[in-house]
């Protein structure tokens, strides 16, 4: 039984495995007749063919012999029907193509009904391919294309094999146009740049080769966010030029609203604006029309419109009499409103209405107070223009032409245009503030000078400002009128004039300042000789050049002296005047009566006019040395360069010329100095130079001299006993001037210095009290040294400058010495022998100069000779004067006391 059931068993599956054989044989034929009937479009491409015609190829998955109707759709939603283009289809393949002569860059789908027996309409995606690569030339054809987009290689055959290779990379593909298609196509986005090989199989001959370039395409917003009724634009770019490019505008889903067609200029940018759109986040997308590359913007918002009230911008405003105020406002885009100033109980009322005619939202209103009251008071500012002012009810409660008087006035807002003072209630107001007006004044007129051309730098006040700090322009009331004019400037301070140069007729300032019928600055000679009437002229634009400064009260007025006429040795006053006007109680101008009195207000400031010249300190003695000084005088403006040149005489061994390290600069007290470089002219130690000084159009020459090496003729620093505050080098004579300097002893070595002396004149003998700086308390050995002077100026400066005189072997010039008379220490000892001099010869009568706040001066001749034996002796004053009496009636005293205890 078991062997028969699993025969039957057997017999069943076999049976089972047929049945299932054969209905799907009868299932799958009956997909086959379904797709008889329901013909399906596998690949829809829209490109441009071989021949240059736009074509829609539509490969479908079986034999079309009947065709129907072909739809193209679009990305707006709307279609075209391009079934009578039909121009391939019935050759007993599954190709259709359609000629639609144009290139539908913005195909979305394609609908095709009624093909063979489907009478459904069937709707597929569209490929749009701007480049095509011809890959059935009799040649192998060879293009450049811009990386990006998609390419469509022609192949001319239906289902032909396709391979792509590229050259120097590791891109590979095998597969083919597929099934009813000629073209192959290849998405360039994200591949590598270089060459690609197309062909049908392995190793068969390359069909075409295709090389893919950057094209670069970019595209930036020109702004980021943007409000609702502003353009929104943005610029592409891109490594080639003269490009067809399609420009899109895309919402925040990425859906097209707007789309541009356009072209990249020669140098391969271009730019593109829509109109405003509604609040929302949009991108602009440029596509390159050849290449299908495309890039797009960052997101732009589009801003939702602001509504806002009108609001003041600070509590409190100020402004000088007679000047302008700037009154900020702050209001929604585009909108208006009205401005109150005062009040019926201030005697001034005044509303003022304006527009945001350049929608940024503010409003800069300004306010001539030298012309309230007039209802031409106010303008605004800015770009704010043309703008709606309106001003009514502006008068002045005294006198409609008075010039409004000093106090806090009231400010009011509200929104949009106001006629009536009674409309700003409190319901109405939408912001307060206080505007002070503040009392003017003219305090005065100052001279100031600077180096000729100067004043070509100063363009306004804060370049002035500038100048002077940096020390260009000083105060001084002499000016150079000869061999180049110093640039003098007059300094006017005097507040609240702005309104009234700002009403006059005429738009240069320098024009409106002069023109004004009550400002004037008059100069009149200080000395215009006997029996003769003094000179006088005005300033105005044909002499002076005006820079105000309004905001800060302070004009300054640079007179050009040639055209003012001025000469050397000239001396004039210079008066600014401001006169009072009155024509009635009330109208009083700028200038206010003081005791019920008028008077002009005035201002003035006198200055002379000299040649131009240029000086040079005598006697010029330098050393074969570097940073060799030479002084001089001018009496140009502070800051102006001389330039210094020294060239040798005939009796040079080797001729020179030697400019000044620097240029010099005339200081404020008129003189100069700079440094040479004689180093190189050992040679030439002992003969003359020519010293050259020049400034501007003036020079000058003096005689100098290379002198050798400076030396010290003689310095003498004796034991002796001190309080420790002072100590007294005996000789000081050092051939070139200079210093002593007095050194703590460190095992017979210098030390920090702890005083130095004065200037020690040259050649001179010079007993010195030197008071140090830091007191010594106990019994120790100092060291005197000898220092020059090597700047010039006469002011220890060491070590920044002023370095020690050396001997012959580059040692410093010292002389040591015991100090004595206080607690612990050595006691110095006079030994019969002891030299406690450097090389001594004194020359003239000595003096004595006590360091910063002593000198003094020895009385009679001092000399110091020594014996056969060694033995010091000196003439009455070798210590001070009447030491050797001293010491005589000392000497009796002790011989007495000696007796004395004799007889004891």
């Amino acid at each position: 039984m078991t062997g028969n059931s699993d025969k039957l068993r057997s017999l069943f599956l076999a049976a089972l495995m047929v049945f299932s054989v054969f209905a799907g044989t009868v299932a799958l034929t009956g997909t086959t007749a379904a797709a008889g009937n329901n013909p399906v479009v596998e690949k829809a491409t829209h490109y441009t063919d071989t021949s240059d015609n736009a074509v829609l190829e539509l490969a479908f998955d079986e034999t079309i012999s009947s065709t129907g109707q072909v739809y193209v759709g679009f990305e707006d939603g709307t279609e075209t029907e391009v079934t009578s283009d039909i121009v391939g289809s019935g050759t007993g393949d599954a190709q259709v193509v359609v000629d639609t002569s144009d290139f539908f860059r913005n195909a979305q789908n394609v609908t095709v009904k009624n093909f063979e027996d489907n009478t459904e309409n069937s709707t597929y995606d569209v490929r749009v391919v701007p480049t095509t690569v011809d890959a059935n030339a009799s040649s192998v054809t060879q293009q450049n294309v811009y990386r990006g987009g998609l390419i469509a290689v022609d192949y001319g055959s239906i289902a032909t094999d396709v391979e792509v290779n590229e050259v120097d990379g590791t891109y590979f593909f095998d597969g083919s146009t597929g099934t009813g298609s000629q073209v192959f196509v290849f998405n360039t986005e994200n591949r590598d740049l270089g060459d690609y090989n197309f062909s049908t199989t392995t190793n068969a001959p390359v069909n075409a080769t295709v090389t893919l370039r950057d094209l670069a395409l970019d595209i930036e917003a020109d702004s980021a966010s943007v409000d609702n009724d502003s353009t929104l634009s943005a610029t592409a770019s891109a490594n080639a030029g003269d490009r067809g490019v399609t420009y899109t505008l895309l919402d925040s889903d990425g859906d097209s609203v707007a789309t541009i067609g356009d072209q990249l200029d020669g140098s391969g940018e271009g730019t593109v604006e829509f109109s405003s759109q509604d609040p929302g986040d949009y991108t602009i997308e440029v596509e390159d029309n050849s290449s299908g590359a495309s890039a797009e913007t960052d997101t732009i918002t589009v801003n939702e419109p602001l509504e806002a009230d009108a609001l003041f911008t600070t509590r409190s405003y100020s402004v000088t009499r007679g000047d302008i105020a700037e009154i900020d406002v702050t209001v929604a885009e585009g909108e208006t409103a009205t401005m109150r100033i005062g009040s019926p109980d201030a005697g001034y009322d005044a509303l003022v209405t304006a527009t945001d005619a350049d929608e940024d939202g503010e409003i800069t209103i300004e306010w001539n107070t030298f012309l309230a009251g007039s209802t031409n008071e106010f303008s605004v500012a800015g770009d704010d223009t043309p703008v709606n002012v309106n001003v009514t009810n502006s008068a002045l409660g005294g006198n409609s032409a008075s010039v409004i008087q000093n106090g806090r006035y009231d400010l009011e807002l509200v929104n949009g245009e106001e006629t009536s003072n009674s409309n700003f209630t409190d319901a109405d107001r939408t912001s307060r503030a206080r505007i002070s007006v503040t009392q003017r004044d003219t305090t005065a007129l100052r001279t100031w000078t600077a180096p000729d051309g100067a004043a070509a730098d100063l363009e306004n006040a804060s370049d002035v400002l500038a100048a002077v700090q940096a020390g260009v322009i000083t105060q001084d009331s002499s000016a150079a009128v000869t061999n180049g004019n110093d640039e003098f400037i007059l300094q006017l301070e005097s507040s609240g004039l702005e309104g009234y140069v700002a009403s006059q007729p005429e738009t240069d300032p320098a024009d409106q300042f002069f023109g004004a019928e009550n400002i004037s600055v008059t100069a009149t000679e200080l000395n215009p000789g006997r029996n003769t009437a003094p000179d006088e002229f005005k300033l105005g634009p044909d002499n002076t050049t005006l820079i105000p400064d309004f905001d800060d009260g302070t004009h300054y007025l640079v007179v050009d002296t040639s055209a003012a006429g001025l000469s050397d040795g000239d001396e004039f006053d210079f008066q600014f005047t401001l006169e009072a006007d009155q024509n009635g109680e009330f109208d009083y101008g700028l200038v206010a009566p003081e005791d019920g009195e008028f008077s002009n207000e005035t201002a003035s400031a006198s200055a002379s006019f000299v040649a131009g010249e240029v000086t040079i300190d005598t006697p010029i003695e330098v050393g074969a040395a570097a940073d060799q000084t030479v002084t001089g005088t001018s009496t140009f403006a502070t800051g102006t360069n001389v330039s210094v040149e020294a060239s040798s005489n005939d009796d040079a061994v080797s001729p020179y010329i030697i400019p000044g390290d620097t240029e010099a600069e005339v200081t404020e007290d008129g003189t100069w100095s700079t440094t040479l470089n004689f180093s190189s002219e050992e040679a030439n130690t002992g003969t003359g130079f020519t010293l050259l000084a020049a400034a501007n159009d003036a020079s000058t020459t003096e005689d100098g001299t290379i002198a050798g090496e400076p030396t010290v003729n003689d310095l003498t620093f004796n034991d002796q006993s001190s309080t420790g505050d002072t100590v007294v080098v005996a000789n000081a004579n050092f051939s070139a001037g200079g210093f002593v300097a007095i050194h703590l002893s460190e095992d017979g070595t210098a030390g920090d210095v702890i005083g130095h002396s004065g200037y020690l004149e040259a050649n001179t003998d010079n007993r010195v009290a030197i008071v140090l700086d830091q007191p010594i308390s106990e019994n120790q050995e100092l060291i005197a040294m000898a220092h020059q002077d090597t700047n010039n100026n006469q002011v220890y400066d060491f070590p920044g400058a002023d370095g020690p005189y050396t001997d012959d072997a580059g040692d410093a010039v010292v002389s040591a010495a015991q100090i004595s008379g206080l607690g612990g220490g050595a006691t110095a000892t006079a030994t019969p022998g002891d030299d406690p001099t450097a090389t001594a010869t004194p020359t003239e009568t000595a003096t004595e100069t006590a360091t910063e706040t002593a000198t003094e001066t020895a009385t009679e001749t001092e000399t110091a000779t020594e014996t056969d034996e060694g033995t010091a002796t000196s003439t009455p004053g070798q210590d001070g004067p009447g030491f050797g009496v001293i010491v005589s009636v000392l000497a009796l005293l002790a011989a007495a006391l000696l007796a004395a205890r004799r007889n004891e």
